[in-house]
């Protein structure tokens, strides 16, 4: 994780012989790294299993309990939509594009969009949309992937989102199925969301350069 630096301010004493250094930082900048300190907070807590009482066990997706996780699951893509919205504040992207943004409630595109800014690939986009079907999957049918529009059934892939997934099209799992999700599946799926802001931080030069 990037360790991050505000400018001071050094302003003379009244006497004239000290200088007191007062932190400063923008109003977007702090923006940003609250953006990020809340998904920090949120991949800690999933990455948990829920809460410390759950570490290193299996949690079964199934009734109230699947649509716990799934419900944390779409929590934590709001943080990271919130923290794209941030960074394109404190990039200073122009208020039409800040818009599109903003209209797009889809967290993989904007992620695409921002990347776009930066001049960054974006080869998350698959696993960001197969996270989502299966998030959806957990919290809207308690994990049992049910019949419906071919573009949000689940797919195979979301489990180990750390690589980009082989196929432009990942295979759709069968109607009927139950999503199975572990502590594993979860600390996976936040480094994933971890690794994601970290990329962001670090093309916008947001870190110790340690000079």
């Amino acid at each position: 994780m990037p360790v991050y630096r505000t400018p001071e301010l050094v302003q003379g004493s009244a006497g004239g012989s000290s200088a007191a250094r007062t932190p400063v930082i923008s109003d977007s900048l702090h923006c940003l790294l609250l953006a990020d300190a809340t998904l920090r907070r949120g991949t800690r807590f999933l990455g948990g299993g829920l809460s410390a009482s759950h570490a290193g066990k299996g949690i079964p997706p199934h009734g109230g309990r699947a649509r716990v996780i799934g419900n944390a699951l779409r929590e934590l893509d709001r943080f990271l939509s919130l923290l794209i919205d941030a960074a394109a504040l404190h990039l200073d992207v122009a208020a039409r594009d800040r818009a599109t943004l903003a209209a797009a409630h889809n967290t993989a595109r904007k992620l695409g969009l921002i990347r776009h800014h930066l001049r960054l690939g974006h080869p998350d986009d698959a696993a960001l949309r197969s996270i989502g079907r299966m998030r959806a999957c957990l919290f809207h049918t308690a994990g049992i992937v049910r019949a419906g529009n071919p573009r949000s059934t689940p797919t195979a892939g979301w489990g180990d989102p750390g690589r980009a997934l082989p196929t432009p099209a990942p295979m759709r799992l069968a109607i009927g199925l139950r999503i199975d999700v572990t502590t594993t599946d979860l600390a996976r799926i936040c480094h994933f969301y971890d690794r994601i802001a970290d990329d962001l931080l670090r093309a916008m030069e947001i870190n110790d350069a340690s000079d």
